[in-house]
């Protein structure tokens, strides 16, 4: 019996040992690069925190590059140390898209796909269901197969059935979401959001002055009738104390006046200049009067070096055009009633950008399997919400987008659901490889137009439009 024991001890200190030297496996460390301002970091780094505990063989290295972030994702490539995972929009990584940089996902969304039918439906499982004929349509998932209801059935009794919840599709999302990050017949990112833009205004000036609430079916002239009403001199001393809108010099907000208008910078087929139809010189006279001829956006002097939330939040803009990312700060400093109304018309209609930030796949990963894990996990609708939760954004999912955390009545604006609404009539920017360098050629011909010293027809000249189409070559 001592023998046995004995025999049973060394046998299990063995045991121990050769268990204390086994290595653990190790994790596979997926590269996840972002930019993000610090409200978006705080959200982001739990969520990798929690996508990690649910999947214990990954470990995500998170680079936070806070500033000139696609021009240092350039070196990275260049230097053969791009990120699995990159967190990118449709416009600044249209020259990755274009340089094959990333990977197509349509692959790995249909291979999702065929696991959504073969895990409810396989193909194998003939199923009936009581009082209808075989291969009827399914009823909305998850239900309940009860016995009662099917024919040589192999399912356990009253047990629930649906798809895997980590499974993604298409029609997930805004399908202008997507044709955010098209190119030819790939699918280069899934969206988190969608950016567009809509006219903030100011209620109580607009009850202040007597001027009515904007019509979403207003156009052009409309909107600058009611920016006329609610420019004010309060105190008679020439100088303007209240201006009715708002005027940036970036492309966001004046190209929507083109298209608006029917013209635009590029074709969306990204093969002819447009910048000098008619409708689009038209459009952007339009936008330098506003300030130059009509007085009623305040001139680059008379901003000095205040931004135009900052104007209106101190209630001397009584309209602004902005994006959904401006809405935390209205919450939390706006001091008097706002809501939003749709961009006005022109006679193309309202059309403002449907452009979208989403998560990428390096093409030369060798971790794609994890890093389709994770862009999956945080294109889910559990992290969407996470990120609408701030505010900040405009949800791509479908779901998060028509969820209370989106459409809240409790919170400002009012109508919210807005945002949503024009997504269907808006549009992806067009961007080829050469968008920054042709913005910088359209920044720099209209410049003088801004400031009042050139007509849209003087500076869109033969040069400019030559300077253009060889960059789209």
């Amino acid at each position: 019996m001592r023998k046995i024991f004995k025999f049973l001890f060394v046998l299990m200190f063995l045991l121990l040992t050769v268990s204390g030297c086994v290595k653990k496996p190790e994790k596979t460390v997926i590269k996840f690069s972002s930019w993000g301002s610090e409200t978006e970091i705080s959200i982001i780094k739990p969520i990798l925190k929690e996508f990690e505990a649910k999947n214990p063989d990954i470990k995500v290295e998170f680079i936070h590059i806070p500033k000139n972030y696609f021009q240092k994702l350039q070196l990275l490539v260049a230097s053969n140390l791009t990120p699995d995972v990159m967190f990118i929009n449709n416009i600044d990584g249209s020259l990755f898209i274009q340089n094959n940089i990333f990977l197509d996902l349509n692959q790995y969304l249909k291979s999702d796909m065929r696991v959504r039918k073969n895990v409810i439906f396989p193909a194998s499982y003939e199923i009936q269901y009581q009082g209808s004929s075989a291969g009827s349509s399914p009823p909305q998932l998850p239900f309940t197969f009860p016995r009662s209801g099917l024919k040589n059935s192999i399912f356990p009794e009253n047990q629930n059935f649906s798809a895997p919840s980590n499974l993604i599709s298409k029609k997930d999302f805004f399908p202008k979401a997507l044709e955010a990050f098209k190119y030819k017949n790939g699918l280069y990112a899934l969206p988190r959001d969608i950016s567009n833009l809509v006219i903030y205004y100011n209620k109580d000036l607009f009850d202040k002055f007597h001027v009515s609430y904007p019509d979403n079916n207003w156009d052009f002239k409309e909107f600058l009738t009611t920016a006329k009403k609610l420019t004010k001199d309060l105190n008679n001393d020439k100088k303007i104390d209240i201006f009715g809108t708002g005027f940036e010099d970036l492309p966001l907000f004046w190209v929507p006046f083109l298209w608006s208008n029917g013209g635009g910078i590029i074709s969306p087929d990204l093969t002819t200049v447009l910048i000098d139809k008619p409708e689009s010189l038209e459009a952007i006279q339009f936008y330098a009067d506003l300030r130059n001829k009509y007085h009623v956006a305040p001139t680059a002097s008379e901003a000095g070096s205040a931004k135009m939330t900052q104007f209106f939040i101190q209630g001397k803009l009584a309209m602004q055009i902005n994006g959904r990312w401006s809405v935390p700060r209205l919450r939390k400093d706006a001091n008097f009633r706002w809501d939003i109304a749709e961009f006005p018309k022109g006679k193309a209609g309202s059309i403002v950008d449907a452009d979208a930030s989403g998560w990428t796949i390096s093409r030369t990963s060798v971790h794609k399997a994890e890093a389709w894990r994770l862009i999956k996990f945080l294109a889910s609708k559990h992290v969407c919400l996470n990120f609408t939760k701030s505010g900040l954004i405009v949800p791509a999912r479908i779901d998060a987008a028509n969820s209370d955390v989106f459409l809240s009545k409790n919170l400002l604006p009012e109508h919210s659901e807005l945002f949503i609404k024009i997504i269907s009539k808006s549009m992806p920017t067009p961007a080829p490889e050469n968008y920054p360098e042709i913005m910088d050629t359209v920044n720099t011909a209209l410049e003088p137009v801004w400031n009042g010293n050139l007509r849209a027809k003087q500076a869109v000249n033969e040069d400019v439009v030559r300077k253009i189409r060889d960059l789209l070559k």
